[in-house]
């Protein structure tokens, strides 16, 4: 009697690995590709949140108003809803101070306009606008370390926060503006005011007594 011929048990012990390579294979290729996607949507997302966080940056730092150089309208920089016109002021001199947080000549001439300010509000009004700022936040924390809320306050307009400013012909900050008591621009003054030149132009301009 012939022997019984054995299944070759060794070969289909090698089949079934093979198999099993090849399903894990298209698996992985699955998750790559599944990951891939993920990976895609993540970085399509983060770009449309960078776009929004611009676009919103600029709506809230930029503002409506009129940047005329003597016929302006500016929103205040503390109260969204309060206007500071050139036309509310008029009957008194004006002197309009720009400052940026950024500004190191600003923060130096501050304290001086900050004090003229209290000493000859009974004669001049003083405005103090922030322009050019690339921080609405440190700018008005800077106008708070300065004392400038007793004052009025208030921001440029535009995109970049620089129509007022450039229209009166800055390249860059500090620049003060002074207005006669019809509201006619009288004087321009680039750079800094400091060591007792505001006052000293105040009076030059005879909008105080000596």
């Amino acid at each position: 009697m012939s022997a019984k011929k054995q299944p070759n048990r060794q070969g289909k012990g090698r089949a079934t690995p093979k198999r099993n390579a090849s399903q894990q294979k298209a698996a992985s290729a699955r998750s790559a590709d599944k990951w891939s996607w993920y990976l895609l949507y993540a970085g399509v997302g983060a770009v449309v949140i960078l776009v929004g966080f611009l676009i919103f940056n600029v709506l809230t730092n930029s503002a409506s108003g009129d940047s005329a150089t003597e016929d302006w309208d500016l929103p205040s920089l503390f109260d969204g809803d309060q206007r500071i016109t050139l036309d509310d002021l008029e009957g008194k001199s004006t002197v309009v101070n720009f400052f940026a947080s950024w500004c190191a000549e600003c923060e130096r001439e501050l304290p001086e306009f900050s004090s003229a300010a209290g000493t000859y509000g009974a004669e001049v009004d003083f405005v103090f606008v922030q322009s050019q700022e690339t921080s609405a936040g440190a700018g008005r924390s800077m106008a708070r370390d300065h004392d400038l809320e007793q004052f009025l306050v208030a921001r440029d307009v535009g995109a970049g926060n620089d129509e007022l400013s450039r229209g009166l012909g800055a390249t860059g900050m500090p620049l003060t503006a002074f207005y006669d008591a019809s509201g006619n621009l009288i004087d321009v003054q680039r750079g800094a005011l400091v060591n007792g030149q505001l006052v000293q132009r105040l009076q030059q301009l005879g909008l105080i007594s000596s």
